[in-house]
């Protein structure tokens, strides 16, 4: 999967693991709210299959979302890059919404994009050879 793919993925990938800590929220306050013994009845939730499935695929979601976000931050992506890569990916903005938002033109917006995901390519490259490195070690 490609870097930009992932990243069209992030939004899709918070907004569901937002959703789901909603549901199991919701799901304790009706508890409470039904007077079940929190203790008992959550710790049998908490133990049940389809909450064990959720809380790993959460976990994956959580970790993918921590890489890129670290990608971004480390990855030498400058202030106006970042920026360009939060705009489009994680709240899902057009181009044309970008370019308005920074008040560029969509033109320059597309080349620091393109700027922003070379930097982040450059830096997941010199990671992966950093792991290599080590396992080599």
């Amino acid at each position: 999967m490609t870097l930009k793919e992932r990243l069209k993925e992030a939004r899709t990938l918070a907004q569901e693991l937002e959703y789901y800590r909603g549901l199991l929220k919701k799901q304790f306050e009706e508890m409470r709210a039904a007077g079940l013994d929190e203790d008992e009845d959550g710790e049998r939730y908490l133990n049940s299959e389809p909450f064990k499935a959720w809380w790993a695929r959460s976990q994956r979601w959580a970790a993918e979302l921590d890489y890129l976000q670290g990608l971004l931050e480390t990855g030498g992506v400058s202030g106006r890059h970042r920026q360009v890569i939060r705009l489009r990916y994680y709240e899902g903005l057009s181009w044309e919404d970008v370019a308005r938002r920074m008040h560029y033109a969509e033109s320059h917006v597309r080349r620091l994009h393109e700027v922003a995901i070379r930097d982040m390519e450059e830096a997941q490259r010199w990671e992966q050879m950093d792991i290599d490195d080590a396992e080599g070690a």
